[in-house]
């Protein structure tokens, strides 16, 4: 009996046992079917915060892309308004400075062209502008302020067609670049800066002659003025770099001279001796002149046209042919004459130039000085003080004793920064011109009586 109730009551321990252990399982169950909604719940939760939160990211990106693209638009509208502004037309200002456009690009051209000014042209309007301007108004007389108005800006473009002996049709510096670009060879004085199909010309004519060795641009740039200089220097030209109308007349008639086999018409003969002691033509009476007798100038023949030629050739002046024939060469070599000897400078052997001529030479060969006239004290280079003598006018391109004196003079005044050479330059020029501002006196460059008399006061202060 007791072994029985021991059995039923294990069972029901037993069942008991397995009762609650079935209650634990469930719970556990139930624990972990609730944590894993609960993280389910969460994950959805995280998820969409985070998908919130990427959204708003994606929405500022693109904010900022809009914001930049309006940014751009916005500069891109400014340049464009700068860009309109800046394309001003020239004198329809008036130009001071801290200016800035096509207007000011075109006023430093012009003044770069008189050399006047040395900058770079940059369309600025800056201190060195402002005293260029200054400068040319010195020169022709207008008030000196340094601002390029309706008056100062006529004034240079009449400057500039008078130089370039054609008219110019402004705008901005853009258009007339392009007016520029077709120009006809030897219309204008060719210059470090400028552009156009005479440039090109010029470049190839150097070339030919083995003095430019660079690209055939159209563009004067440093090889292009240097090779100018060359020229001049071997042809007893001024060597400024400038191919003016005298250099490239004389420089054509180089190439034409190599290209046709090395004759030109200071080479050969227009006619051959035996012919025009016997031929009835309308050279015929110009054959035989006396030396002197008539100013002899380009295109000229005759006897005193070789005695010219001589003359000059005596004097280092003249390297051609002795051909009778007053060409482009005897003019040139006129010219660097009168130049040196303060003459008026226009290659004409008038009555004056060839008198002078004679006595050089005369000089030269006899191997004396020549012969000093007795002067006054009072037309003496300088007198005992220092003082310049007034009976003279000295200017532009003039080689003397004089002009000596009075790059001394300047010198001493603080005017004049150079070497005291005898040749009055520009830099001569310019020293005469402030003084000449300095004093109220018409500032021309030119040193006359006034002056002088003016330089003589300060000498004496």
């Amino acid at each position: 009996m007791k072994r029985g109730l021991v059995a039923i009551l294990a069972a029901w321990m037993l069942a008991a046992g397995c009762a609650g252990a079935l209650a634990e399982a469930e719970k556990a169950t139930k624990e972990t079917v609730t944590e894993t909604q609960q993280s389910a719940s969460e994950q959805k939760t995280e998820e969409a915060s985070s998908a919130a939160e990427e959204t708003k990211t994606e929405e500022k990106k693109t904010d900022d892309k809009k914001d930049g693209a309006s940014a751009e638009t916005s500069g891109k509208k400014t340049g464009a308004t700068e860009s309109t502004s800046a394309a001003i037309a020239y004198g329809s200002r008036t130009m001071k400075k801290d200016s800035k456009g096509e207007d000011v690009k075109l006023l430093q051209r012009y003044l770069t062209e008189l050399n006047l000014y040395s900058g770079s042209v940059t369309g600025n309007y800056g201190s060195r502008t402002e005293d260029a301007v200054k400068a040319f108004q010195r020169k022709n007389g207008l008030s000196v302020d340094g601002k390029a108005g309706a008056k100062t800006a006529a004034l240079l473009l009449k400057r500039i067609e008078e130089k370039r002996g054609t008219k110019v049709t402004t705008g901005t510096a853009a258009t007339e670049q392009k007016a520029d670009d077709k120009v006809t060879y030897g219309s204008r004085a060719i210059k470090h800066g400028m552009k156009g199909t005479d440039v090109t010309q010029l470049q190839k004519d150097l070339t030919a002659l083995g003095l430019y060795s660079g690209s055939i641009t159209g563009s004067c740039g440093s090889l292009t003025t240097a090779a100018v200089r060359k020229f001049q220097r071997e042809n007893s030209l001024p060597a400024d770099g400038i191919a003016g109308a005298k250099t490239i007349a004389l420089l054509t008639e180089k190439v034409k001279a190599k290209t046709s086999g090395g004759k030109t018409a200071e080479t050969t003969p227009a006619k051959d001796e035996t012919k025009q002691e016997t031929a009835k033509t309308e050279d015929q009476p110009d054959t035989k002149v006396t030396y002197g007798s008539r100013a002899i100038k380009h295109g000229m023949k005759g006897t005193d046209v070789t005695q010219l030629q001589k003359d000059l050739a005596a004097l280092g002046l003249y390297k051609g042919s002795i051909t009778g024939s007053c060409g482009s060469l005897t003019a040139a070599a006129i010219r660097t004459f009168q130049r040196e000897n303060g003459l008026a400078a226009d290659g004409v052997a008038g009555t004056r130039t060839i008198a002078l001529l004679k006595d050089k030479v005369k000089a030269k060969t006899s191997g004396k000085q020549e012969t000093a006239v007795p002067q006054k004290e009072s037309e003496k280079t300088a007198s005992a003080d220092g003082t310049l003598k007034t009976g003279v006018t000295l200017r532009r391109y003039q080689r003397s004793d004089d002009v000596k004196a009075l790059q001394h003079a300047l010198k001493k005044l603080g005017y004049f920064k150079g070497t005291a050479t005898g040749y009055y330059g520009e830099q001569t020029e310019a020293s005469v011109i402030a003084f000449q501002a300095k004093k109220k006196l018409r500032q021309d460059g030119v040193a006359g009586a006034s002056t002088l008399k003016a330089i003589n006061a300060e000498l004496k202060k």
